[in-house]
């Protein structure tokens, strides 16, 4: 038993050593410790079997329950991995990870929207659900209502309130996702205008 587990014994040797085991005269010691052992890397390659079946069809495993299995394959390092299941889920969370390395970068800086909407399309492409996607989507989606609704206001058709061009300017002098410089250059245009008649209207 020791031989092997040096040698890092695989499942199936594993069970043959124990089923020896039976028709010793008594337990040998360390026979509970392997029988454990055993049974983890067991239910922890049936766990990970199934999240590259589910990675290799229609649904992503999470990024955390394949960290979450990468951390309890340090737990049972003495056995033999002859699928190479950690090395398949290794592989799967570099490129989730590389994601979430730039999704954090991107959270606290100004983006434009083809990055945020390049951003989202690797996400989606990424063989893992990955987390913090809806906070992207969000920012996208406040963002094309800010442009719809700075469009609006500057279309000529109406005289927009001057506390909303103020509102819209300030939102997107702010926004985390860039907005058009001229859109912006024309809401601050129209509050210079504004701004000059009420003072041309009070020293009247």
């Amino acid at each position: 038993a020791e031989a092997q587990l040096e040698a890092k014994a695989t499942a199936v040797q594993l069970g043959e050593l124990l089923s020896e085991t039976r028709s010793l005269p008594v337990v040998p010691e360390g026979c509970a410790e392997l029988e454990a052992l055993l049974e983890e890397h067991t239910a922890w390659a049936s766990s990970a079997r199934e999240v590259l079946r589910l990675e290799a069809g229609c649904r992503r495993p999470t990024l955390a329950r394949v960290q979450q299995l990468l951390s309890a394959a340090a737990a049972i390092s003495r056995m033999e991995d002859p699928e190479d299941l950690a090395g398949k889920l290794q592989a799967l969370c570099t490129s989730a990870c590389e994601w979430t390395l730039r999704a954090e970068m991107a959270q606290s800086s100004r983006r434009t929207e083809q990055e945020i909407v390049q951003l989202l399309h690797d996400a989606r492409s990424c063989p893992l659900e990955v987390p913090g996607v809806s906070q992207f989507e969000n920012r996208l989606s406040m963002h094309k209502a800010w442009m719809r609704a700075a469009t609006e206001a500057l279309d000529g058709e109406s005289k927009p309130p001057r506390d909303l061009v103020a509102r819209l300017h300030e939102e997107g002098a702010r926004a985390l996702v860039a907005v058009d410089a001229g859109v912006l250059a024309s809401l601050q245009a129209v509050l210079a205008d504004a701004d000059a008649w009420l003072v041309r209207c009070h020293r009247a």
